[in-house]
């Protein structure tokens, strides 16, 4: 595949989050990706649809700006920023009803046009102060 053809499967995976598109969203999963994610073993493709939904429904209103995007060969580095509002429980969190605005980077391996491999990393501690769990410095 051609460097912007893995560029556009980036761009219609995080279009696909933010409407919550899973049946597109798992389109562009190889049935063998491993996900892998800070603080958490390595997930299959079952379990990153378990924790994308339950992303989907702690925070409405998502919106994923992709604001940097780089291919070479089967890789895709890009990083962004990622605007919601915490609506639902999250992680034993209840709803605040805040706006959260986070920066995301990560990387995706796609050979023939599925993502393969998911590395992806938020701003977890930019979130967790964001909500008001944890305060921030001063």
């Amino acid at each position: 595949m051609s460097a912007e053809t893995n560029k556009a499967v980036i761009r219609r995976f995080h279009e696909a989050f933010d409407q919550g598109d899973f049946d597109t969203l798992l389109q562009l999963i190889d049935p063998d990706c491993v996900v892998y994610r800070a603080g958490s073993p390595p997930l299959d493709r079952d379990g990153f649809e378990q924790m994308g939904r339950a992303y989907s429904a702690a925070f409405s209103d998502s919106h994923m700006t992709v604001a940097d995007i780089v291919a070479e060969g089967d890789l895709v580095y890009f990083w962004g920023d990622w605007k919601a509002t915490h609506s639902g429980e999250f992680n034993g969190i209840p709803a605040t009803g805040k706006r959260v605005n986070l920066s995301f980077m990560g990387m995706k391996r796609i050979v023939n046009g599925k993502i393969v491999e998911d590395r992806e990393q938020i701003d977890a501690l930019g979130l967790l102060q964001q909500l008001g769990v944890i305060p921030t410095p001063q």
